[in-house]
C-alpha cells in the first residue's frame, strides 16, 4: 500500500490569517488609543488582546506556508500531526481502536494506544475544509481504507 496522506485546508488557514491580521491592527489601534490617553487598565486588556491575536496570527500563517500533513498513514505506522508542532508516531501493531468522527464540518481521527503520551491514550486529529466539503468524503475514505489494509475496524461516530 503506498501512504494515505491528509493535509490541511488551506483555504482556511489563509481566511483566518487575514482575520487575525485585521484584529491585530485593530487591537494594535486601540492600545495606542488607551496608552496614550493614559488609561492604564484598558490599555492593559488591549495589549494583552494583541498578543493573542498575534500568536493565532502566526500559527495560522505557519499552518499556510508549511507542507506538513496533518495524517500520514503507511503499512507499519500512523503519524498524526498535532496542534503543537508534533506528532505521534504510531505504530500499527500498538492500535487498539481506530474512531472516526463525522460531521459536515469537520472530521475527528481518535486513534488509542497504550503508546501514546496522553494519559488517556488517546490521540486526536481535527480535519476541517470550510469551502470543499466532498474534500471531507474523500478523506473519510482514504482513511477507512487504510485503516482497513492495516487490519483495523473503524468505527465511525456521525454527530
Amino acid at each position: 500500500m503506498k501512504e494515505c496522506v491528509i493535509k490541511p485546508d488551506r483555504i482556511r488557514s489563509i481566511c483566518m490569517s487575514i482575520v487575525y491580521l485585521i484584529l491585530s491592527v485593530i487591537s494594535l489601534l486601540l492600545s495606542l488609543v488607551f496608552v496614550s490617553s493614559l488609561k492604564v487598565i484598558p490599555a492593559l486588556i488591549a495589549i494583552t488582546v494583541l498578543w493573542l491575536v498575534i500568536k493565532q496570527l502566526i500559527r495560522y500563517l505557519t499552518m499556510s506556508t508549511s507542507s506538513r500533513p496533518l495524517v500520514r498513514i503507511t503499512n507499519k505506522s500512523i503519524e498524526l500531526y498535532l496542534a503543537d508542532k508534533t506528532y505521534e508516531s504510531i505504530e500499527t501493531k500498538d492500535i487498539k481502536k481506530v474512531q472516526l468522527w463525522r460531521n459536515k464540518r469537520y472530521l475527528k481521527l481518535f486513534v488509542e494506544s497504550p503508546t501514546v503520551s496522553h494519559p488517556s491514550h488517546f490521540v486526536y486529529v481535527t480535519i476541517t475544509a470550510w469551502f470543499n466539503h466532498t474534500l471531507l468524503d474523500k478523506y473519510s475514505n482514504d482513511f477507512i481504507n487504510a485503516c482497513k489494509l492495516t487490519h483495523h475496524y473503524v468505527e465511525i461516530i456521525d454527530k
